[in-house]
């Protein structure tokens, strides 16, 4: 996995169970995303309404400039990037 390359990862779900969450997968799930740091990469991989929801602004708040948002769900494919932020999906 990623944390496996030297990746730093943190894991939001709005509906998972955190402690299910660490006993089932050994993943501490993040309480929020507000005030987080800026992320290289961002993961969509959800279609949770929270996360459908997402606007371009959501997104830059989460992702650095020259970020990838990986959008795995699809969720996000009908929106205009700004310059300087890559999108990768399926």
């Amino acid at each position: 996995g990623l944390v496996g390359r030297g990746f730093a990862v943190d894991v939001h779900d709005a509906f998972a169970d955190p402690k299910e969450a660490k006993h089932e997968y050994n993943v501490a799930l993040m309480d929020t995303l507000e005030d987080t740091e800026r992320y290289d990469c961002v993961i969509g991989a959800v279609a949770h309404d929270v996360y459908t929801s997402f606007t371009v602004n959501h997104l830059k708040k989460l992702v650095k400039k020259d970020g990838v948002i990986a959008d795995i769900k699809g969720m996000w494919r009908t929106l205009d990037l700004p310059e300087g932020y890559r999108r990768w999906q399926l």
